[in-house]
């Protein structure tokens, strides 16, 4: 398949008709496209893939992302009046040349754009063979069905691409990824038509059996039968279960390879994790004595107070003396009051009923108490002063330790918390990761159980399978013997029995086909891999793994893993390798599956000497090589590169005023203006 001729109308940027005429040259097979940001380069990437299979969303478009196909200057200026957007695709294939065109409406009504949807759109095919009449299709579903039978709209993106799409490589680390990268595979190398047809053979086998029972007089012939047919969903379910153990198993063991790897990268960094742990752990006690050590202190503040009364002390004990002789005090109130109450004197007997004076004398001594409580206080006074002279001298000393031991204390918290902070900053590293290392022993050792576990049942469903087989080949003679009696009971048995075989054939034909492209692939794209890199980075590589749920690794000659290790413009080389591998792998035997490499934004990630390289070899490996480019990734040494390689033969700088792009053919590469250089 070669691109001839794009022809867009009112496309996106492109106001009014822009057409372009692409390099279809067997040695000047290079077009170059160059234009700044925002200029209309993705614009031209999506009209080929809007005329190809009516896409109006690219994959890097989100999910809600509302695309308008249809110029909107164009729109404003026709105001409330229908637009037409058009985009026509000449290419070739094989002995004819067609033209497949999309067009879609929408119009301005002063406020808001309106396009019509994607089923809406108005699709023609015309097919052109030498000395024939042209062949024009209108009918939309027969126009993506002779679209689809050149190249299926399920692998597109793995030949039109963008720098995202030379990201594939670095994130086939996630399992979505990876199954969707699989399952395009799988479509590119038409794995899907062997299992299409070994699910027909399925329903055909499942519908003789329903037959033979149905035929069956015998009645030991139908529990034959229904015998086998238990056997045979029993094996089929097995074998269902053994490729999904199969797969688990391969998933872990790339897990497990990438904790492992992950465990060895990361055993400085689990090192001083653990080290900063054992100190974080330290300076946690030494942070609870320290909080102790305040609670003493501020206890011994309460308790130094009343040392602070020790100057005077002796004054204070002169005038409690001095309190003690003016007092009388030593009747006890309540004694008074009782013998009031009483009328008889609690000391001596004697009647105060009968003695007025001696009752008036009483009366007067508890009017008279409130100087006799005196007692109790002075007596406290003199405890105190005695508890603080007997503990004066200790109180010192444990004073002064307590500061001492606290002041140490402090000194060795500030010097673990310095150390600490230091290693800290020497760990490069987020609180993320770190408890993913901590993670990662118990990881290898859980998903190591983990794998034991699923050999161990993949085992058993492989004795399963041996004891199924037997059992099918038992109770198959059995019908044999049962049917020679009725020709044409024997006839639908036989059938059934070389259907289910051709199942069985188809399996493994499949797993087969399978293992070996993944092989094939591998090797190819490694190959292709040294060929696309620069000269010094070609040992880089030694071995490329390609797993069977579609995992890729990379290693060196010392057999170390070195996907971590590439760069961002190597994982991208690495990817146009695999993508271009897929291409060869898949057109061996078939012609059908050539196509031009599209790419948009190809050398934004790559240094110099590997666009060189890429310059040099691309052109070569592929049919067409149609560059989207940027005025800052595109400049004078690129340029020159391809000049000396001699191989465009098509070049266009893109134009873009006032939210329109006008695409100025230019007659030699070499008059492509390029930023920075004085074009005057």
């Amino acid at each position: 398949m070669k691109i001839k001729k794009l022809d867009m109308t009112n496309f996106r940027q492109f106001k009014g008709r822009q057409v372009l005429q692409f390099a279809a040259d067997d040695i000047k097979n290079v077009t170059v496209i160059m234009g700044q940001n925002g200029a209309g380069k993705t614009g031209i990437f999506r009209a080929v893939l809007f005329a190809l299979f009516g896409d109006i969303h690219l994959s890097q478009d989100a999910d809600d992302a509302v695309i308008h196909l249809i110029n909107e200057n164009a729109m404003r200026e026709a105001e409330k009046l229908p637009v037409i957007s058009s985009v026509s695709l000449t290419f070739t294939h094989g002995n004819a040349e067609y033209t497949v065109k999309r067009e879609i409406r929408g119009r301005f009504d002063g406020s808001n754009y309106m396009q019509q949807s994607a089923d809406q759109q108005k699709c023609q095919l015309s097919i052109s063979l030498v000395g024939e009449a042209p062949q024009v299709i209108t009918d939309s579903t027969v126009v993506d069905q002779k679209i689809d039978a050149i190249i299926r709209r399920e692998v597109r993106e793995f030949f039109f691409f963008d720098a995202e799409s030379l990201q594939i490589l670095a994130d086939l680390g996630d399992p979505k990824v990876r199954d969707s990268v699989k399952d395009g595979i799988y479509q590119l190398l038409q794995v899907q038509d062997l299992e299409y047809s070994r699910s027909l053979l399925k329903k055909m086998h499942e519908r003789i059996q329903r037959e033979v029972r149905s035929s069956a007089k015998d009645s030991q012939v139908q529990e034959y039968q229904q015998q086998l047919e238990r056997v045979e969903s029993d094996f089929a379910d097995n074998q269902q279960q053994l490729v999904q153990i199969s797969e688990e198993i391969d998933r872990a063991q790339v897990e497990l390879d990438d904790k492992k790897q992950a465990l060895q990268a990361s055993s400085a960094t689990r090192d001083l994790v653990a080290h900063i742990e054992q100190v974080q752990s330290s300076l946690n006690q030494q942070d609870q004595l320290l909080k102790q050590r305040q609670s003493n202190l501020a206890t011994m503040i309460h308790q130094g107070a009343a040392q602070l009364f020790e100057a005077i002390i002796p004054d204070v004990r002169q005038q409690v003396d001095a309190l003690r002789n003016s007092n009388n005090d030593n009747i006890p109130k309540y004694i008074l009051e009782q013998s009031l109450e009483k009328g008889i004197c609690a000391l001596c007997g004697h009647s105060l009923a009968e003695d007025q004076q001696a009752q008036d004398h009483v009366r007067e001594l508890l009017r008279l108490f409130k100087y006799s409580q005196s007692t109790s206080f002075l007596s406290s006074i003199d405890q105190g002063i005695a508890e603080i002279t007997q503990k004066h001298g200790d109180f010192l000393v444990e004073q002064n330790k307590a500061l001492s031991e606290y002041a140490a204390d402090s000194q060795q918290y500030r010097r673990q918390q310095g150390d600490l902070d230091s290693m800290k900053n020497r760990l490069h590293a987020t609180a993320s990761e770190i408890k993913e290392f901590q993670g990662l022993s118990h990881s290898v050792d859980h998903i190591s159980e983990d794998i034991g576990e699923l050999k161990s049942n993949k085992a058993n469903f492989e004795a399963q399978q041996v004891i199924l087989k037997d059992k099918r080949a038992e109770l198959n003679n059995e019908l044999d013997k049962r049917a020679k009696i009725n020709d044409q009971l024997t006839q639908k048995l036989q059938s059934a029995k070389i259907i289910g075989q051709m199942q069985d054939s188809l399996t493994t034909i499949l797993q087969d086909y399978s293992d070996d492209s993944r092989l094939t692939l591998q090797e190819r794209t490694l190959t292709l891999f040294k060929r696309l890199i620069a000269v010094k980075d070609q040992q880089l590589i030694d071995k490329v793994e390609i797993s069977p749920n579609y995992q890729i690794k990379v290693y060196n000659q010392n057999n170390r893993e070195l996907s971590n290790d590439l760069s961002q413009g190597e994982k991208q080389i690495l990817s146009l390798s695999f993508i271009m591998a897929l291409a060869q792998v898949s057109a061996e035997g078939r012609d059908e599956m050539a196509f031009p490499l599209f790419m948009d934004t190809p050398f934004a990630r790559i240094d110099g000497d590997n666009r060189d390289r890429l310059i040099d070899v691309i052109p070569s490996l592929v049919q067409q090589w149609v560059l989207l480019l940027t005025d800052t990734e595109f400049t004078s040494a690129e340029r020159d590169q391809f000049v000396d390689k001699d191989c465009v033969g098509a070049t266009y700088q893109l134009s873009n005023l006032n939210g329109n792009t006008e695409i100025k053919a230019v007659d030699d590469i070499m008059l492509l203006e390029l930023r920075g250089e004085n074009v005057g």
